[in-house]
């Protein structure tokens, strides 16, 4: 990612206060970014209420449209996302900004908490779904005949 686009993104994220942290994932975090692909950004906000959060959603859409008006973003908010979509972010996502540390270090010790705490689960889920498939039965099946 080129710095000035970088410094784009952290300036357009900043200009909202409800925003703790914000990370850069995916092909453009980890430099394997094609032409056509997206911003891929996770936040994390102090918002709780649905509806603001929502608005908040527009908020930060219109902010990255200003910063970055070629090329589309998908928005993640990291309280909302499953346990394995966070220990990705976390682990391999570039970290934009943080005006928050307590809370995003607390964010990431519970992320890693309940992404390896799931693992055992995931592992079980993935032999079956395995099995299921090499016998050709499908991925949901409700196991009754038609």
């Amino acid at each position: 990612m080129s710095d000035p686009a970088r410094q784009r993104l952290v300036e357009a994220l900043a200009r909202v206060p409800q925003l703790r942290f914000a990370y850069l994932f995916g092909s453009r975090a980890s430099g394997r970014q094609g032409s056509e692909s997206d911003w891929d950004l996770a936040v994390y906000c102090a918002e709780r209420d649905a509806r603001l959060r929502w608005e908040l959603r527009e908020r930060i859409g219109c902010e990255l449209d200003a910063a970055i008006p070629t090329r589309s973003q998908d928005l993640t908010f990291l309280e909302e996302a499953p346990s394995v979509l966070a220990y990705q972010v976390i682990r391999s996502g570039v970290l934009l900004f943080s005006r928050d540390e307590d809370s995003r270090i607390e964010f990431v010790v519970r992320t890693l908490a309940f992404y390896f705490d799931e693992q055992p689960l995931r592992r079980i889920h993935e032999a079956a779904l395995l099995e299921r498939m090499t016998k050709g039965k499908g991925a949901w099946s409700t196991g009754r005949s038609s």
